[in-house]
């Protein structure tokens, strides 16, 4: 008898939590649902961007991951840089990179400078690539 309830304690508890994430989901969609009949009403854009600050909640849980888990990730390093001129030497092209000269085989942010050509620069680190174009 003592083991029944030692486990049944437990399970209580994950059941528990369980309905609490529920209800949770669901009163976040019954937020959202809210919201969006008194979007409706509202004519100001700027002021629908702030009533969605201050009315939605922040969601700790998986329902908060949004659409799409998987979103592609892969130009997260893009915004790192930023490209302002590439200069032809004697010695070779050198590239202005975040305010900082650099040339071939040199490291700006943990990449190496792989290739400098007339318009665009390639920055490499492990298997990332990121290529820089210069804007006209």
């Amino acid at each position: 008898m003592i083991r029944e309830k030692i486990i049944l304690f437990p399970v209580m508890i994950v059941i528990t939590f369980v309905i609490i994430e529920t209800a949770f989901v669901f009163f976040a969609d019954f937020n959202t649902i809210t919201f969006e009949k008194n979007l409706r009403s509202k004519s100001s854009i700027n002021d629908l961007k702030e009533n969605k600050k201050i009315s939605s909640p922040i969601a700790l849980g998986i329902s908060g991951w949004g659409n799409d888990i998987f979103y592609d990730r892969s130009d997260i390093y893009d915004r790192w840089f930023n490209l302002t001129g590439i200069i032809q030497f004697e010695s070779g092209r050198k590239a202005i990179i975040n305010d900082e000269i650099v040339q071939k085989n040199e490291q700006v942010r943990g990449f190496s400078v792989e290739k400098i050509t007339d318009n665009k620069v390639v920055l490499t680190r492990h298997e990332y690539q990121v290529t820089l174009n210069l804007e006209k």
